[in-house]
């Protein structure tokens, strides 16, 4: 769950993961609900989830748990640390291998994630890509 008013309403000391969800109000109710459903729907293969292209539009390196699309982007632009969706300990060790990184290598991570947006994803260089596409099917 990624919030925590899905799972409790009210926090005393620390908010496990196998905690089983229980909330009471309304709100967290919803919250659980909206966050059930999300999590049935799967990405279609080939699809990138929005986030990858937010994660690489800042200057900032990632470690995140994700297979197909996503993962494949983020180790293409070597812009972060990829583990396979549903498995923590892996994604758990990648934590520690980008905390024990040294700041001029997580700063080169950051440029490559800024670098591979701009180059893949900004407006004027896809608008640029759609214009050969179309110039190459226009002939």
């Amino acid at each position: 769950m990624s919030s925590v008013k899905a799972v409790a309403d009210q926090v005393e000391g620390q908010l496990l993961e196998d905690v089983i969800p229980n909330p009471v109000t309304h709100y967290g109710k919803s919250k659980f609900l909206a966050e059930e459903y999300i999590l049935s729907k799967p990405i279609p293969k080939g699809q990138l989830p929005k986030f990858t292209t937010q994660t690489l539009s800042v200057k900032r390196g990632t470690y995140t748990s994700l297979d197909d699309e996503g993962g494949h982007v983020i180790k293409e632009a070597n812009a972060g640390f990829v583990s396979p969706a549903e498995d923590p300990l892996s994604l758990a060790e990648n934590i520690l291998i980008a905390e024990n990184t040294n700041m001029q290598s997580m700063e080169a991570i950051g440029s490559n994630a800024i670098a591979y947006y701009q180059k893949e994803f900004e407006r004027e260089s896809l608008l640029s890509k759609l214009e050969i596409i179309l110039q190459s099917h226009s002939l």
